[in-house]
Order: structure tokens, then sequence, then C-alpha cells
């Protein structure tokens, strides 16, 4: 296999925001560089084979996946993340987008009424009580969207109201009044509506010519440390894994908004009316102590061993990742990977050198412009060590 590394340099250094497919319908923590995964898609998949990304947050690999004529299988351990990626990749059908354009309507009215609207206080992690009427209305338009019997529709009128929230609580000065609240419907109305018929139509062209049969998305909220157990049938399709896994001993927010930048909310599961039942280092395996490093890189080697006996031999594994602390943490990534069974595979044989990125644009380091090594991404690309699949099948079957 002729790997285009060259290809892989040039879509890594790209630090535009995404906003082609519907990439930038709601904006997920640490989303995965958009041109880097299409490019390894091609690279190493055809129409018709299966991409899996068994920590999937905000889905990037799955429309990427779908709109290029792939199936996609996902998971995460967030219910905030699934939720996430079944509405912006699964695309909308024509009455379900018909559907959701009358809900759209309905909500502006809802809207040109919000003087009537009950207030409700959102408390917070201090049980500090912010804009009443901001976020009652949200609350109606919850309500309103969770009525539509389409499914499709359904998710995707949800994944609006989770924007306009995400607009008027997340780490802003000040709340936004029902008037703006309004205005910023229209808006985002206008352009969830352009992205997705954008997006619905491509994969409507791409499914007609190479992915007919099966469902072409699965997610599944799951530890990924099980998932292996999960997949049965559709672990024989994949032919790449494609995944960002949680940094380690870097602090993210998964599960929370902040308000003014400091103050917790669990606002978006309440809006989706989900379960979030884990503190932050649930969600990034592990705490920011030097001590998570072990059960950190115990839980990868963990993850990619299940993995590893239930996926066809000639698999590729593609992970993009960054460290708090690299010289330490990246050779210790790569021991976990190959304790799982799996090779890596570089540019230039016999050396170190991996493609890197920067991300200028981490929303947690913000005021530090790019400088921490938390900011500087690393891709990986590995393949099964058929050694360690003859033996770790052989112990997995019960052969001796």
């Amino acid at each position: 296999m002729k790997i285009p590394w060259s290809q892989f340099a040039i879509s890594a250094r790209s630090v535009d925001y995404a906003d082609e497919l519907t990439h930038g319908l709601y904006r997920y923590p640490a989303g995965l560089p958009p041109l880097l995964v299409r490019t390894l898609i091609h690279a190493f998949t055809k129409p018709g084979e299966s991409v899996l990304d068994p920590f999937c947050g905000g889905g990037t690999t799955a429309i990427e996946s779908i709109a290029h004529g792939r199936y996609s299988i996902n998971s995460d351990l967030n219910s905030l993340a699934c939720f996430v990626t079944q509405a912006r990749a699964w695309p909308l059908g024509r009455n379900s987008f018909r559907a959701y354009l009358r809900w759209l309507r309905d909500a502006k009215t809802v809207l040109s009424f919000s003087s009537s609207v009950e207030a409700v206080p959102l408390v917070v992690s201090d049980l500090y009580r912010y804009a009443p009427s901001t976020h009652g209305i949200l609350l109606v338009l919850r309500d309103s969207a969770r009525q539509l019997k389409d499914a499709g529709a359904r998710r995707f009128a949800l994944l609006t109201v989770l924007r306009l929230g995400k607009l008027a609580f997340d780490c802003r000065k000040n709340p936004p009044n029902p008037r703006l609240l309004a205005n910023s419907l229209d808006a985002i109305g206008a352009t969830y509506s352009e992205r997705m018929e954008s997006y619905s139509r491509i994969c409507r062209n791409r499914w007609s010519q190479h992915t007919r049969g099966r469902a072409r998305l699965k997610v599944f909220c799951t530890d990924s440390l099980g998932l292996h157990h999960r997949l049965g049938d559709l672990a024989d399709n994949v032919t790449l894994v494609l995944t960002s896994p949680p940094y380690p001993r870097v602090h993210m927010l998964y599960h929370r908004w902040q308000v003014y930048g400091r103050r917790e909310t669990s606002l978006p599961y309440s809006l989706l009316q989900l379960n979030d039942g884990m503190r932050a280092s649930g969600y990034t395996m592990g705490s920011r102590h030097k001590a998570a490093d072990g059960p950190y890189f115990r839980s990868i080697e963990a993850v990619y061993r299940g993995l590893g006996r239930v996926l066809s031999g000639n698999v590729i594994v593609a992970q993009i990742l960054a460290f708090a602390e690299p010289k330490v943490q990246l050779p210790l990534f790569c021991e976990a990977m190959e304790r799982a069974g799996f090779v890596e595979l570089l540019p230039r044989a016999g050396t170190r050198d991996r493609i890197s990125r920067a991300v200028p644009h981490r929303r947690w380091y913000a005021y530090l412009a790019g400088t921490t090594p938390s900011t500087q991404e690393f891709l990986f690309i590995h393949r099964l060590d058929s050694r360690s699949r003859s033996a770790t099948v052989n112990e997995w079957t019960g052969k001796h």
C-alpha cells in the first residue's frame, strides 16, 4: 500500500474553520479537521466500505464518510456526542426536511410572542440564576421540537435549539434578550436549512451509486472499552478506524457549557432531555494530574486490543491526538498501541518523523495564542501486526 504522506501533510496544515457540508452547524470541542479526515478516507477506503470512529465526538468522521459513499460506525460514552453525531451526519429526506421547515416557521411565531412565555431562571453550578426569559423560551422551543413525529426532523430541530442555547449561554458576557434571540433564530435557521439541504442532496447522489442495503450510519452510546462486543458482523466491513481519542491530561469540558466562561451548566443535556452521569474526567479517560497517565494509556491499550480481536487483518487505524506533555506522553501512547498489537507506519522508514498540525483556534488556550503543547496535534497511522493478531485471535477463541 502506497501511503500519500505528502497529501496528509498538506491537509494537516489547513487551519481554516470548516463550514462545508454540516460541519459548522454545531461545534463540538476538539473537532477533527474535515479536510484531513476526507484525505484519509479517500486514501484508505473505497466506496461501500465502513469507517469506524470509537470516539466520535461531534461526528466529523461520520459526516465525511457518509458524504463520500462510505458506511459510518460510531461510538461515544457521552450521550451529547452521540446526539450531535446523529443529528449532523444523518441526511434528511424530503419529507423530513419539509417537517423541519414547518417547525422553524412555528418557532419564529413562538418568539414573536415571547413576552407571554413563562420565565424560568437557569441555575448554574454555584446556584447563581441567569436569564429567566431566555431560558424559558429555549424550553418552549425544545418542547415544540420534541413534538415532531419525524425522527430526522425532530433531531435536527433539537440541534437548532441546542445551537441557539449555546449562542445564548456558552461563554457570553450578556445572555441575549428575547428580541436578539429571535434574530439569532432567523440566521441559524437559514444556515441550517441551506447546509442540510445541500448535504442531503450530496449523500443521496453518493448512496444511489455505492451504498444500498443496510443502514449507512450506526451510533452506539457506549464505553469504547466494550465496543468490540457491540460490533458483531459490522466489523467485517471496516477497513479504516479514524478517530481522535481524548487528549491525555488536557482539561476539556465535553459535557458542560460555561456561562461567562466560569460557571458551569448542564443545559445541553436539559435541552435534549439526556442523562449526564459523569464528571469531566469520565469523558477524558483521566484527570489533569500526572498520575492519570497510567490509567489513560492502559485504557487506550484495552480499547485497541479489543478492536484488534474483531477487525480484519488489513485494517488501518488513523488517529489525531495532542498531549499535555508530548515528550513524555507521545512515547507512552506509541507503546500502548504496540502492546495492543498495532504497528506504526511513518513517512520515512527508520525515523520517528510524524505529521503534526498547529491548531490556533483552540478555545481553551485562546489567550495563549496557540503556544501550549496541546495546540499541536499529531497524526498517527497504525496497522494490525499480523503476528499479534494471530496470538490475540487464538487467545480470544480459546485455541492454543
